[in-house]
């Protein structure tokens, strides 16, 4: 097998790539410069460790949008622990 034939899939813009540690948790590695931030990610985003770190290791991330996503985390990981969750939009996103 060869990987001359991989090619980016848009349906996978918004995946983190992760590690499984032994401890069970999630650690972030990666985080994709397309990364989009909304109730539809909001409880699986919050159950992965150390994503400020895979931001600011973005290369492609510029300093406004990696500061604008380190400091949204906490926002979205309080929206995900609330119960009322109401209505949902897929344009929520941010």
């Amino acid at each position: 097998m060869t990987f001359d034939r991989l090619y980016p899939n848009p349906n996978f813009s918004n995946y983190i790539t992760v590690r499984l540690r032994p401890s069970r948790e999630y650690q972030a590695l990666h985080v994709p410069p397309t990364l989009m931030l909304s109730p539809f990610y909001a409880k699986d985003f919050s159950e992965i460790t150390e994503r400020e770190k895979a931001v600011e290791n973005n290369m492609y991330l510029n300093k406004g949008r990696k500061t604008f996503l380190n400091d949204r985390w906490k926002y979205w990981d309080d929206w995900a622990q609330n119960g009322a969750k109401g209505f949902m939009s897929s344009s929520d996103y941010e």
